[in-house]
């Protein structure tokens, strides 16, 4: 099987641009370009190997695929959308996983904080 036919019958993991492959720490402007975070690429080739890699974020597509030239993380993604795609995973750092409890979920829901804002993540 080519490559192409294999990576088409592969799972898609679906990862959030900000706070997930760079070390944004909140809004600072649309402008504002942060540095990759540590260990990003050996995770993308990782995952690249087992997964499709789909990139979502509210930033332009352009702004991103820039970025991720760049930094030459361009070779692990296969797309980059400004939805969020279908996929069999999601990594979101705003993500609250559903436990099948909605107590819980709502606990989570009102106390959440971002791991990168420790403010908020001290106030809970």
């Amino acid at each position: 099987m080519r490559r192409y036919e294999c990576r088409r019958t592969m799972k898609t993991t679906a990862l959030d641009f900000d706070a997930v492959l760079n070390t944004y720490k909140g809004w600072e402007g649309p402008d504002v370009e942060y540095p990759p975070r540590e260990g990003v690429d050996a995770f993308l080739a990782e995952l690249g190997r087992h997964r499709r890699i789909v990139i979502y974020s509210c930033r332009p597509i352009r702004k991103v695929r820039a970025w991720l030239r760049k930094h030459k993380l361009s070779e692990y993604i296969d797309r980059v959308e400004t939805r969020k795609p279908l996929a069999s995973e999601y990594v979101d750092d705003r993500a609250i996983r559903f436990t099948g409890n909605y107590t819980e979920c709502l606990h989570d829901i009102i106390n959440f904080a971002p791991y990168w804002d420790p403010e908020k993540r001290n106030a809970t």
